[in-house]
């Protein structure tokens, strides 16, 4: 590992002499910079979207242990009404 660390060492050196170089370790930086405040970001989405799973979860699992809708109260049976007989008609 010592060896990559050395030329890494040397690439770095050699870059910031030239003028494309520091162009290059400039927009390193800015790259370096984006991706923290993205992680920063990400994580702080995270935990909005996992206490959204949390709540809709613990409304599901309301709304399947306890009934909807009252049940409503047992009826009586009816007796069954005896049919009319249909009235003349006069003619």
């Amino acid at each position: 590992m010592s060896g990559f660390m050395r030329r890494l060492s040397r690439f770095v050196k050699e870059a910031k002499q030239s003028e494309e170089g520091q162009n290059m370790v400039s927009y390193v930086l800015l790259a370096a910079l984006l991706a923290c405040g993205a992680t920063a970001g990400m994580s702080s989405t995270a935990s909005g979207v996992s206490s959204a799973y949390t709540q809709i979860a613990g409304d599901l699992a309301s709304a399947t242990s306890s009934p909807a809708l009252p049940t409503p109260p047992a009826k009586s049976p009816k007796t069954p009404k005896t049919p009319k007989t249909p009235k003349k008609s006069k003619g």
